[in-house]
């Protein structure tokens, strides 16, 4: 029986039972494609050709930190997906055909969102970045807005949820104008993007982090915090302050920062968000001029 998963893909379910379901899809080649929330499903998957690579990230908590693992994938292999991770598909140029079987039955209670789009490298052979982060240019705050919000409704909040949140994922011309967005991009367009502003003794406060849904955990936010870092070395920050989606927490936390407390939503009341502090060492900076 052919069906229409959430995210358009077209799965061919084999058998569903009352306990589990079986189903064939295919993955296109040179795809990408990224478990937006943990799946409440376990999936056991068999590929059956093809190639590419499976990304699974198993949230924080309070026993363990997160942790993420690369598996490479070809014909004949055989993995569990289990419930409570987030995952990231990428194809090879033949594309990826998997018979998966899914406990309880696909799609389960709420079946993860697939986001798909084009796989382009963002590391060469050698281990070095192929996009650059560069400041961001005065007609591009519409376009980082836009690339905001789709990076929050990533994370499943219902449209009143962004609605709320539109004004603040928005980028001021001002902010552009003095230098405080840093953009990541490639020829193929904008990869992901920072911004951060001047708080108070001596410390910043991180504005935006937000990196394209397709091209998440392939470096992007890790070389915008840390082109953040050495621009903040440069101009004697000592701290910066980061206010994070609880989503997000964890990502910030891998790259240096430390959690302090929490802080009132900006956007949504009687919301409650994590802080965190990043310390600015000089090193930041003397590690960029190498």
């Amino acid at each position: 029986m052919i069906e229409t998963a959430p995210d358009g893909m077209t799965v061919d379910v084999l058998a569903r039972g009352s306990r589990a379901s079986m189903a064939r899809f295919r993955l296109e080649a040179d795809a990408v494609g990224r478990a937006v929330r943990h799946r409440t499903v376990d999936e056991l998957w068999y590929v059956t050709a093809g190639g590419g690579e499976l990304w699974t990230h198993q949230p924080h908590n309070n026993q363990s930190a997160a942790e993420e693992r690369v598996r490479v994938l070809g014909p004949g292999d055989s993995l569990l997906i289990e419930a409570g991770t987030c995952f990231q598909v990428r194809t090879q140029s033949d594309g990826l055909d998997v018979v998966a079987t899914t406990v309880p039955p696909w799609p389960g209670e709420e079946e993860a969102l697939l986001v798909a789009g084009k796989w382009t490298p963002t590391l060469s052979a050698g281990g070095k970045n192929l996009f650059s982060v560069t400041t961001a240019l005065p007609d591009e705050a519409n376009a980082l807005a836009a690339l905001a919000l789709r990076a929050k409704a990533w994370w499943r909040y219902d449209d009143a949820f962004l609605a709320a949140c539109k004004a603040e994922l928005r980028v001021a011309d001002a902010q552009i104008q003095a230098g405080q967005v840093l953009v990541a991009r490639d020829p193929s367009g904008i990869l992901g993007f920072a911004g951060f502003h001047s708080g108070s003794d001596g410390c910043c406060e991180l504005s935006h982090c937000f990196v394209e849904p397709v091209h998440m955990s392939r470096g992007v936010g890790n070389a915008l915090m840390a082109a953040v870092r050495t621009t903040l070395a440069a101009g004697g920050v000592a701290s910066l302050l980061i206010q994070a989606d609880p989503g997000a927490a964890p990502f910030y936390e891998r790259v240096g920062a430390v959690l302090k407390g929490t802080m009132p939503s900006l956007s949504i009341p009687g919301r409650d968000l994590p802080l965190l502090e990043l310390i600015i060492e000089p090193e930041s900076l003397s590690e960029a001029r190498k």
